[in-house]
């Protein structure tokens, strides 16, 4: 997980702020004197801001945005902040259940009084999970500035009483100046996750602060969640020797008398998976770069991009007062075609939308308009225990202890008459005599290798397989070795009465819902 932080005093535009997030990858962005007005909006999307206003101010404040991710979620902690300073605090969970609070306040200089109640706050809380980072104007030797001040000598004494320690890299976090401000503070317990704290300078960053990044051990997908793994390309697969193949090795498959249904389908499984390792390459999922303009991306601004390119190629090979106002000059003619080409775009926006008749026209053209693209990105579930469930095991159990344990079920939820009827009607079929149902016999009878092919030739070709990776294409260019040791692991499972276990797991993808 990395976490940037940047003061925005004097800043103008986002955009340098936005290049240096997805240059970086930076998972959590943190501000102080946040410019986020009515005026001049502080936009990243899709990610999620949380936002404390500055006291009695119209402008300024501190924030936190959240970029979107199924390996973290982060919740504010109201109840953490102190109202007369300006501050975020928020509670991070990732995928390995590890749990920090990020608190992100700012201390304005020559205030002790507020760095005081801060201090205070912090060895209150006792948190032995916290980051803290800010634009705190807190001086001291320890984190590398020439003098002291009031500030550094209160965070001091806080720091060794709370066990907090500074992670910055002693790189000034001002520019023109060695004054280090912008302080990373971390619990000693969470210590050994920091893997870098560096600052970070951006040619479009205008701010007169410089961003400090902060990359943690935590938020880091997981292990089952790896899109690195190998598959199986089922697209490649020689038929005729998975043919043969599976013919020679079902053959061969016996299944011990008195085994369980479990250690019997076991053996059918590694049969199987083996015979695919002999017919169907594994392959590794090629890397994508895709690069999404904005929806008013037109040509006109591709050009001038172009050209801005190329002036900032030329300057820095030669650094004459000409190529630099050659710079200006693109950087210039650039804005000022994006200006023109939002405003256009804007426009036939409204038009489009003011010219439609239903509401499903509207939105048709809203999303023509702005390349709406749905990403069903969701936070995910949380188990009983407070703990966030990532894996798809841990997916699978809570929805069936929800769906199929009856939880959801409770008799105050339906009409008192209808479920008395309901539950007469299941005790009545339940107690009934075996003979009155004699038109039943036959779906307690063995399944027929009939059956079975009339099942399989029903299958269709080219479906998502589940976790194990069986695709249907398999059992239907199966012999009948395959589908006769198929049958026996079927018509055990429905003797026992027990389903194998792979069989009632799934690949479980939760999907966004728009209100």
């Amino acid at each position: 997980m990395k976490i940037l932080f940047l003061n925005t005093q004097s800043f103008k535009t986002a955009t340098g702020l936005k290049e240096i997030c997805e240059k970086y990858n930076v998972d959590i962005l943190c501000i102080n004197e946040s410019f986020e007005s009515e005026k001049n909006p502080l936009s990243f999307g899709d990610w999620k801001p949380i936002t404390s206003p500055r006291p009695n101010k119209a402008r300024g404040g501190s924030a936190i945005f959240l970029k979107p991710s199924n390996h973290f979620i982060g919740q504010r902690q109201e109840h953490l902040e102190l109202k007369d300073i300006e501050m975020v605090s928020i509670e991070v969970k990732d995928s390995k259940n590890k749990t920090f609070h990020l608190w992100v306040p700012y201390i304005p200089p020559e205030k002790p009084e507020l760095m005081k109640k801060l201090c205070t706050h912090i060895e209150q809380q006792n948190l032995n999970n916290l980051i803290l980072v800010g634009d705190l104007n807190a001086k001291s030797f320890e984190w590398n500035n020439a003098v002291e001040n009031k500030h550094g000598e209160l965070l001091e004494q806080c720091m060794t009483t709370s066990k907090l320690i500074c992670v910055n890299d002693d790189q000034a976090t001002r520019r023109a100046s060695s004054s280090v401000i912008d302080l990373f503070l971390i619990s000693r317990q969470l210590f050994n996750d920091v893997k870098n704290c560096v600052t970070l300078t951006h040619e479009k960053v205008q701010s007169d602060h410089i961003a400090v990044l902060l990359d943690f051990n935590a938020g880091n997908p997981h292990e089952e969640n790896t899109s690195e793994e190998e598959y199986w390309n089922i697209k490649k697969c020689d038929w005729n020797a998975w043919k043969e193949t599976a013919k020679d090795s079902f053959s061969k498959l016996s299944f011990p008398q008195n085994e369980n249904i479990e250690n019997n389908y076991n053996r059918f499984e590694e049969t199987l998976t083996n015979c695919m390792t002999k017919c169907i390459p594994l392959v590794k999922p090629k890397k994508k770069t895709i690069i999404q303009h904005p929806p008013w991306w037109n040509d006109d601004i591709r050009e001038m991009k172009g050209k801005l390119n190329k002036a900032q190629k030329k300057f820095k090979l030669r650094s004459t007062p000409e190529n630099f106002e050659n710079v200006a000059k693109a950087e210039n003619d650039f804005e000022m075609t994006k200006k023109d080409a939002q405003n256009k775009w804007s426009e036939d926006l409204c038009e489009k939308i003011g010219e439609a008749k239903s509401l499903r026209e509207k939105w048709s053209n809203f999303k023509k308009l702005t390349k709406k693209k749905s990403e069903n990105l969701v936070h995910p579930l949380q188990g009983n225990n407070g703990n966030i469930l990532f894996t798809e095991s841990e997916k699978s159990n809570i929805l069936k202890n929800t769906f199929f344990e009856g939880y959801h079920l409770k008799a105050n939820n339906f009409n008192q008459q209808f479920y008395d009827d309901i539950t007469q009607q299941y005790i009545s079929i339940s107690t009934s005599n075996q003979e009155e149902n004699t038109d039943n016999i036959k779906y307690n009878d063995y399944i027929t290798m009939e059956e079975l092919e009339g099942s399989i030739f029903k299958l269709k070709k080219e479906s998502a397989p589940g976790p194990d990776f069986f695709f249907t294409e398999l059992f239907i260019n199966g012999g009948s070795e395959l589908k006769s040791k198929l049958l026996d692991i079927i018509n055990q499972s429905w003797e026992e009465g027990i389903i194998p276990l792979n069989w009632r797991r799934a690949n479980v993808k939760f999907i966004k819902k728009i209100i």
